[in-house]
């Protein structure tokens, strides 16, 4: 890894009062914004960590900044690994707009491929599978590993 980006496949530690969660980077999104899927198993200790765990489903994947996470202790480095074929790097995503004055609720599906951001009225399984869209920081993250956060229940 060098100082201004991750590698792709470096597989990170993250530690939660639930145990130990992982991530592994999968693409980059801009400079030095990574992609990540965040894995599903939680361990008791980071050294417990089996690279046939990179072979599960993710949790789901999320934008994040590794070496500024890494740099600042919040992370630990576990190691570089293959990422496996059946992982697709998302370029769909979604993202909510919430005016809680106002009392309303919009969903976006925002496509990054071609920059385009459509308005959703009908969550349906499609939509439901979508990550998050924006840029993470470790305590957010660190919050939706402990509260058991999921995609299907983001709602």
């Amino acid at each position: 890894m060098n100082k201004l980006n991750a590698e792709i496949g470096s597989v990170y530690s993250i530690k939660t009062n639930s145990g130990f969660g992982f991530m592994q980077c999968v693409a980059k999104s801009e400079p030095r914004i990574d992609i990540v899927r965040v894995l599903k198993p939680i361990l008791t200790e980071s050294n417990d960590f089996n690279p046939e765990i990179l072979e599960e489903k993710e949790r789901y994947f999320i934008k994040i900044i590794l070496v500024a996470a890494s740099d600042m202790g919040l992370i630990k480095f576990i190691g570089c690994f293959d990422v496996p074929k059946s992982v697709k790097v998302p370029t769909k995503f979604r993202s909510l707009d919430y005016n809680p004055y106002k009392g309303w609720r919009k969903w976006y599906e925002i496509d990054e491929r071609i920059h385009s951001r459509k308005q959703v009225t009908l969550l349906d399984k499609h939509f439901l599978s979508l990550s998050s869209y924006g840029v993470w920081n470790v305590a957010l993250l660190k919050d939706r590993i402990e509260s058991g956060w999921s995609l299907e229940n983001w709602k």
